[in-house]
């Protein structure tokens, strides 16, 4: 099973500076959240609950094409975001940058996909059905925005 795109997104960030992670980040009411990151967040949240639903049905089939009809919307939206959220994350220092990421890993979203890998059944699942684990990769590249 391939790395989710979020991880990558994640990877990406503690890399950009080795002193990220030890910077402390601020109080919640010490910054004020940018348009592109909620927007960011909106599509990680509509991401999440489509992978979650699809992952409900017990048909695989079912699920790939409930993935591939409604991931078609989300990636678009992601695409039209891609340049502003790229642009806006580039500007950030050190210290807003290790809030962003402690944001996107302590969401409602960041938590659920991290799940997808760690979890036994689903990992199983997944792995199991080629078809349906591209499929949810597709809707989750949607968040890797570099």
């Amino acid at each position: 099973m391939k790395q989710f795109p979020l991880l990558l997104l994640l990877g990406l960030l503690a890399s950009s500076s080795a002193s990220v992670a030890a910077v402390a980040t601020p109080h919640p009411a010490a910054w004020q959240m940018s348009a592109a990151e909620a927007e960011f967040n909106n599509i990680g949240s509509s991401a999440m609950a489509l992978v979650q639903r699809a992952l409900s049905l017990p048909n695989d089939a079912d699920a790939v094409a409930l993935l591939q009809k409604e991931g078609a919307a989300l990636r678009q939206r992601a695409q039209k975001l891609r340049p502003v959220y790229t642009k806006w994350l580039s500007g950030l220092n050190a210290r807003a940058a290790a809030g962003v990421r402690e944001r996107i890993q302590s969401s409602s979203f960041g938590g659920y996909f991290g799940s997808l890998e760690t979890d036994p059944q689903m990992s199983v699942r997944l792995r199991s059905n080629p078809a349906l684990n591209k499929a949810v990769d597709n809707v989750t590249s949607a968040l890797a925005m570099r």
